[in-house]
């Protein structure tokens, strides 16, 4: 018995969506890893403290690290920033929907908001908007690093 038409263009848009991504499935598990690993790194062995602590004022944090000589608020930045290069570089690296750097910027934005909010919900931290500015930044970091690598090898072709 034939399959019916509808699971026909199903296949066939599901076949086209996996011509879509440059490298198969391999790259996925890769961003998979990386995502895992930021969770890890900004979740992990925290335990719940008394009361939630949030701050929506941008730059409170850099006043405080840099304005004030703060090491510890001024490492914490720095770690924000450098966990979301790698993603950065590498959903545009593996998934074609990811070579608009509109497209990198909205992820990292929505995987900041999910750690934060998790973070504040739970009690393991403190939700903080300069957080999702660093993480956002380090992804566009990545974006900019892979963005001028693709420059690079299309300038050598020439």
């Amino acid at each position: 018995m034939d399959a019916p038409v509808y699971e026909n263009r199903v296949g066939y848009e599901v076949d086209k969506q996996h011509r879509a991504n440059q490298h198969g499935e391999k790259p996925s598990i890769f961003v998979s890893l990386e995502v895992g690993f930021i969770f890890v790194m900004t979740l992990y062995g925290r335990s719940p403290g008394g009361e939630r602590k949030v701050s929506f004022l941008p730059f409170e944090s850099y006043v405080k690290a840099f304005g004030q000589g703060n090491v510890e608020i001024q490492l914490q930045i720095i770690m924000n920033v450098l966990m979301f290069v790698l993603l950065g570089a590498m959903l545009p690296l593996c998934f074609k929907h990811f070579e608009k750097n509109k497209e990198v910027v909205l992820t990292a934005f929505m995987i900041s908001i999910l750690i934060e909010t998790t973070q504040g919900v739970m009690h393991i931290g403190m939700f903080e908007v300069d957080d999702m500015l660093g993480n956002v930044l380090g992804a566009e970091i990545g974006f900019g690093a892979y963005y001028f690598a693709t420059w690079l090898k299309k300038r050598r072709k020439k």
